[in-house]
This record gives C-alpha cells, structure tokens and sequence, in this order.
C-alpha cells in the first residue's frame, strides 16, 4: 500500500503539467487501493479558494482527502511552508521530494531524500502542517 501526501504551495500546477495522464498513470492503483492520496493545498487566504476551487475540485476523482491551509494563518509556521513535501512509502521503503518554485510559479528541480533522518524531519514539518489545515474533503 502506497500513501502520497503532498502539499502544494501553489494554486495552479506548474507549466506543462499534464493531469489527465497523471491520473492515468496512477488510476489502477488507486482503484486498487493500493495508492492513497491526500493533499494539502496552501492558499493565499480564505477568499482565494473560489479562485483555486476548479482546480481542487479534479482532485477530487482519485484522492482520499484534501485539506485546506491558508498562508496568513497564525498556527502555521512559515519556514515550514517554504517547499513543497512530498511523503511516499510502500511497505518498509520511504522516499521524500521536496521543491520550490521560481518568482514566476515556475517548478523548480525536486530534491531527493532517501536518509530516515531527512525523512523523519520532512514528515514532522508536513504534520505540522497537517494540525493548521481544514478538512476540504474526504471519501468516505
């Protein structure tokens, strides 16, 4: 079993980004239950979710959860929201990414962790996070 737990620092996905064969490369596993999914999307504030709400809405269709976190919020620690982490473990195995973007949106090269110390410090900075979102959605 796969958990992917992201957090996307941006409401928009980077340029070229193509998410219907992302979705398509994933969707046996999902449908399988073999890969979940949970998503963390940081947003300026609160009145910018109607402007990023088509784009978490295809989110939808494959993820197990999507949780909202606001930039400005109090309980939310701004070194911690400076990269975007991605967790993935399958069975004893853990791999993170982390990246960044330009001035422009633009995605910056990932950054690779392997070592269960960098790991480990990734997953307390994304449950941290964790604590100040909102559920948005959830399948039940």
């Amino acid at each position: 079993r796969v958990l992917f737990r992201s957090v996307f620092l941006r409401e928009l996905p980077p340029h070229g980004w193509n998410f219907d064969k992302f979705l398509a490369d994933w969707s046996a596993l999902i449908a399988k239950k073999k890969m979940r999914f949970q998503y963390i999307f940081l947003l300026e504030n609160r009145g910018s979710l109607d402007k990023a709400s088509a784009f978490i809405e295809q989110y939808k269709s494959f993820v197990h959860d999507i949780r909202l976190v606001y930039r400005q919020d109090k309980d939310l620690s701004q070194p911690d929201i400076r990269t975007s982490i991605m967790l993935i473990a399958f069975g004893n195995e853990r791999v993170a990414f982390t990246h960044s973007r330009d001035d422009s949106a633009v995605l910056c090269p990932a950054t690779e962790y392997v070592n269960d110390e960098d790991i480990e410090s990734l997953n307390i900075r994304y449950r941290n996070i964790e604590l100040a979102s909102e559920q948005f959605f959830c399948k039940q």
